[in-house]
């Protein structure tokens, strides 16, 4: 079953870089209603991500004009970490995750109820959640409105499985893409389409160690932080 898809605009003749990148990695959210899991932090590992992904990008010479990030903390503080306050920040509600009802917060209701989506995109979990096909038509407007700007880089920070639903409606993809924390996704727009550049670009892994080990003691002492408020 296909994804309606929001058609984009026939009359620009620039090209477009946009750069979809997930938020680096947060606390544990398992169990969280939605608008908890919304208010999530990046944990000490994330932080670190987000400031590699920042090096990253300056390295490959990539300098967005805007930023447009999803409303949830986790995704503006990454956005924070990679902007430094430099180029303009915009948040679009349309970037957020995949809408879940309150039923499905445990972990593995939420598991099941992803897995199902994705199987069947036009299935809707009650009147508070949304389908695979509405999820990604919310990212597919917000490229639609950004492709109408001026700008030639674009900086979207999002999450992983709205952009798995976008990209698949978008390039009619048979297989769900995958996106790691602080991955950076290429989608150009030229001669009226979306074209798929690149996917899923990561850390190398000794930057990944790094985090590790720069987040290492933060765990230790928020562990031993909680067993001292239990005593």
């Amino acid at each position: 079953m296909g994804m309606v898809r929001i058609s984009a605009p026939q009359q620009l003749t620039f090209v477009m870089n946009i750069y979809l990148i997930r938020h680096a990695r947060s606390f544990p959210r398992g169990g969280l209603l939605y608008e908890e899991d919304a208010r999530a932090d990046l944990s000490a590992f994330g932080e670190c991500e987000a400031w590699l992904l920042s090096r990253y990008l300056k390295r490959r010479g990539i300098v967005p004009e805007v930023f447009v990030t999803s409303p949830m903390v986790r995704a503006r503080q990454t956005t924070d970490i990679l902007n430094r306050g430099s180029v303009p920040v915009e948040t679009d509600g349309r970037l957020a995750e995949f809408k879940y009802p309150a039923e499905f917060s445990e972990k593995h209701k939420l598991r099941t109820l992803k897995s199902r989506t994705q199987h069947e995109w036009e299935y809707t979990p009650g009147p508070s959640g949304e389908s695979f096909v509405q999820c990604g038509g919310r990212l597919i407007s917000a490229l639609n409105d950004i492709v109408q700007r001026p700008h030639k880089n674009v900086c979207i920070v999002s999450h992983a499985f709205i952009m798995q639903c976008a990209f698949s409606g978008l390039f009619n993809l048979k297989e769900l893409l995958m996106f790691g924390t602080a991955s950076v996704s290429l989608i150009t727009f030229t001669d009226g389409k979306f074209k798929l550049g690149f996917t899923n670009q990561v850390l190398p892994r000794r930057s990944i160690l790094a985090c590790k080990a720069v987040s290492f003691p933060v765990r230790v002492l928020r562990g031993l932080k909680k067993r001292m408020l239990k005593k």
